[in-house]
């Protein structure tokens, strides 16, 4: 009994009709058997290639892994050899100053180089009540060696002391250096004593001064020294320089 492709065109696959929307269509039995080929050509195809697939999906794995592992030693190693780097700690330089006046503990305390006249002013314990605040700069700088007075109420205004270096430097100097603000007499704190240091002012003169401003209240300006009795222009004009409000 002989096989053809013919008889099994004929014997296995026949003509079929279907009806889509109404209508009927005629499908061959030569079309069913291409249609049906070309199908398991597609699925033999599919196969293969997800077979080769799986097959290289190990090998890719043992390749990640081998590189994860090489990663994480050199990583590990580089951690290893390489030594921590610590911040080294310089001690600041220290400094001495001798502070005066108007603090708790007054006398020679310890700070910071660069520091501030407040740092000076903690180290001896704080101001105390009584401590004239309007005549002090506390973020002033401070100097090894320096003086510090702190003034009370009443008294002359702050005066801050070069080291004994500097004033070896300054001594020798013909030149007259100019008052500061530091060495000038406040006509309106200072008493007796004080206002009579002034060029032509005598006792009875200073004792004027208190009067006048104990009287008209504090001097606005250092020419408002003009109205009191026995300062005149002349008088003013010495000590224009020296004092201040």
């Amino acid at each position: 009994m002989g096989f053809s492709f013919k008889s099994l065109l004929k014997n296995k696959i026949k003509d079929k009709r279907i009806r889509v929307f109404g209508k009927m269509y005629r499908i061959s039995a030569k079309k069913q058997f291409c249609t049906i080929g070309i199908c398991l050509i597609v699925c033999i195809s599919v196969g293969l290639y997800i077979n080769h697939t799986n097959a290289l999906r190990p090998a890719v794995a043992d390749a990640s892994a081998g590189l994860e592992v090489s990663a994480q030693d050199t990583h590990e190693s580089t951690q290893t050899n390489t030594p921590t780097m610590t911040p080294t700690a310089f001690p600041q330089k220290k400094i001495l100053l001798h502070i005066s006046g108007a603090v708790n503990k007054p006398g020679v305390v310890v700070i910071n180089e660069n520091a501030r006249l407040a740092d000076a002013v903690e180290a001896a314990g704080g101001l105390k009540k009584d401590c004239d605040l309007s005549q002090i700069n506390l973020a002033a700088f401070v100097t090894d060696g320096m003086k510090v007075h702190i003034p009370f109420v009443g008294q002359t205004p702050i005066v801050i002391l070069s080291s004994p270096a500097a004033q070896s430097v300054i001594q020798p100097t013909k030149t007259p250096a100019m008052p500061t603000l530091a060495q000038k007499v406040n006509i309106n704190t200072a008493g007796i004593e004080e206002l009579t240091r002034l060029s032509g002012i005598g006792e009875s003169t200073a004792k004027k001064i208190i009067a006048y401003r104990e009287e008209n209240g504090r001097f606005g300006r250092i020419e408002d020294i003009l109205q009191v009795s026995g300062i005149g222009e002349a008088k003013f004009r010495n000590i224009k320089n020296d004092i201040c409000v």
